[in-house]
């Protein structure tokens, strides 16, 4: 399929980028962003559809690719949706309701722009600017908040406070800043993402969330391990990794956080079942048995609390009893299991994984290996929360693998913002 609204294209990568900006400061002001960037791609989808019946010129049109990254994460995006609406639509329960509210519209939206969104030289070069600048105007407020509140508790969505979730999208934003910055070359962008990256590490460490600074521990030290090896062997590799692991266990048995990290494993050593990990173990080990039990079907949409307060009146020490009153099971992938079955479960939940797949094909070269560091982050909080039901996650991960994955086709192009000023 072509089209040649190329402008029209170009204008929903900018006002993505802009979004991407705003996210930290109101997360209500992107999500309106994207509702806009919808209505833009609404309207190249009816004008291609309709080019035919108008005879309408297709000198200068593009081609859009069914084997692109991006056309099948719509694809995979459209098909999450579908399943969404079709077990939410008949359905007044709260969850089924939140749930339907907050995934359909924000899958439905980027399933509509990733296929049309456009990128140009400009907005190229702007992208290693970016994501330090979208970092800081998250990390702020999120510091600011801290500060003047005196509190661990964020603003992630308007007045939401959601620490888990702030440090998880500000995680996402920093890895795609360390990663993508890290190959520009450029030493003042280099220098501006480092203090981007600082700061913002900083704030999620304020957050409390371990999660978080696990997945970005582990995104810098793989990014080490694989520079090391790629530009100094093995050994200086292996050398080069203890040393940064070393150093970032240094700086967080300094902060608060360690504290959290003492406590969830003197947790699990105890098997202490009322604790945050505690009581997911709980909720994961009913939740297997639900899926045992049906295995295709699922509890439905947030019913598994209703399976599980059955269990366990029929016996107390089956799981605690305040693992019977979450509204997820704290595990992306098998919440999707759990409420969904196992065949629609595994659709569903197919976007968040492609990604990674794909940039492993890539060999994580150029731009894939941002698209790698930033699933890395989501799929590793993914492991102890559920970031695919929230708008707010969802949506920064989306919104961040739009404009990496059309700013790839131009990385493969060879047009490069070092390339094009060269000429």
């Amino acid at each position: 399929m072509h089209h040649p609204y190329v402008r029209s294209g170009q204008a929903i990568t900018w006002i993505l980028m802009i979004a991407l900006v705003a996210f930290g400061i109101n997360y209500h002001i992107s999500k309106t962003l994207l509702h806009l960037s919808g209505i833009v791609a609404i309207s190249i989808w009816f004008r291609v559809l309709l080019a035919p019946i108008l005879n309408a010129d297709h000198q200068r049109s593009i081609s859009v690719n069914v084997r692109d990254p991006g056309v099948i994460l719509a694809g995979l995006l459209l098909t999450s949706a579908i399943i969404v609406f079709g077990m939410t639509a008949l359905s007044d329960a709260s969850m089924s309701v939140r749930f339907r509210k907050d995934f359909f519209v924000a899958a439905l939206c980027f399933a509509l722009v990733l296929p049309v969104c456009q990128v140009s030289q400009t907005s190229y070069r702007m992208l290693y600017w970016l994501f330090p600048i979208a970092a800081m105007t998250m990390a702020i407020p999120g510091i600011s908040d801290h500060l003047t509140r005196g509190s661990q508790y964020y603003r992630t969505s308007g007045t939401i406070d959601l620490p888990i979730i702030y440090g998880m999208n500000l995680a996402i934003v920093i890895a795609a800043t360390v990663t993508l910055c890290a190959r520009s070359g450029t030493l003042l962008s280099i220098l501006s993402a480092v203090a981007a990256s600082a700061i913002g590490f900083y704030a999620v460490i304020l957050s409390g969330s371990r999660g978080p600074v696990l997945s970005l521990i582990v995104i810098v030290l793989t990014g080490v391990a694989l520079y090391g090896y790629k530009r100094l062997g093995l050994l200086k590799a292996v050398a080069l990794t203890i040393t940064f692991l070393v150093a970032m266990m240094a700086l967080v048995t300094q902060t608060s956080i360690y504290k959290r990290f003492e406590i969830g494993l003197k947790n699990v050593e105890e098997s202490t079942a009322n604790s945050s990990i505690g009581l997911r173990l709980e909720m994961w080990k009913g939740a297997r048995d639900i899926v045992i039990e049906h295995p295709l079907t699922g509890s439905g949409v947030g019913k598994h609390n209703e399976i599980l307060a059955q269990k366990h009146e029929i016996d107390p020490d089956y799981i605690h009893e305040n693992a019977t009153k979450f509204i997820h099971l704290h595990n992306d992938v098998l919440n999707a299991v759990t409420w969904m079955g196992i065949p629609l479960g595994l659709l569903f939940i197919a976007f968040v994984f492609y990604p990674f797949i794909w940039a492993s094909f890539q060999r994580f070269y150029g731009i894939s290996a941002v698209v790698a560091a930033v699933s890395m982050v989501y799929i590793i909080n993914g492991m102890t929360n559920t970031p695919s039901i929230r708008a707010t996650s969802l949506t920064l991960l989306l919104l961040v693998m739009t404009l990496l994955l059309r700013h790839q086709r131009l990385s493969e192009s060879g047009e490069t913002p070092s390339t094009a000023s060269s000429r």
